[in-house]
């Protein structure tokens, strides 16, 4: 008897946080969660909503998109609001997923689209995140109006997941557009 596919979740985490999540070989439910201006209502809200979506179905695996390195936040002249608001943000789903004893994984974006999209990065920032979105509408697990790139980070994290993670090979073959 096969055994079960994992229920998997991927996050893009940020102001806007891109969620998805399902089991590997079926579409994934995906959403852009807005979180509440201010360093703290914006992390319970986050608390709140990852702690309502574990109660509906506890996933087996959690995938976040790494957070930048302090170097790296450094070399593209960010705040320190934007440093200690984005380290919450993994502080709080480190911790939620300790307390459901919940696997929490973390992998660079480069590495994720690599998988994805077959490249780490394709030029600037716009071509890269539109080469994702357009990956995740020939997948049919966005819309072809769909312009929602923090959606479509966080679907490349579940589908990183379920082959890198869950090892779970695709029931099906989707070649990269050229």
């Amino acid at each position: 008897m096969p055994a079960a596919r994992p229920y998997i979740i991927g996050l893009d985490l940020g102001r806007h946080t891109g969620f998805a999540a399902g089991v590997p070989n079926e579409k994934p439910r995906s959403l852009t969660v807005t979180l509440t201006r201010g360093r703290a209502a914006a992390l319970s809200d986050l608390i709140e909503f990852l702690d309502r979506e574990f109660r509906v179905r506890k996933p087996a695996i959690v995938l976040k998109e790494a957070p930048l390195s302090l170097q790296a936040f450094k070399q593209l002249n960010m705040g320190e609001a934007v440093v200690r608001m984005t380290y919450a943000l993994h502080g709080v789903v480190e911790g939620i997923c300790e307390r459901w004893r919940v696997r929490c994984c973390e992998q660079a974006d480069s590495t994720i689209r690599k998988h994805f999209i077959g490249k780490g990065r394709l030029g600037n920032r716009e071509a890269t995140k539109r080469a994702v979105i357009s990956r995740c509408i020939q997948l049919g697990y966005l819309s072809r109006s769909s312009e929602e790139d923090d959606r479509a980070d966080a679907l490349a994290a579940w589908d990183y997941a379920g082959a890198h993670i869950a090892r779970i090979a695709p029931a099906a073959l989707h070649l990269f557009e050229d």
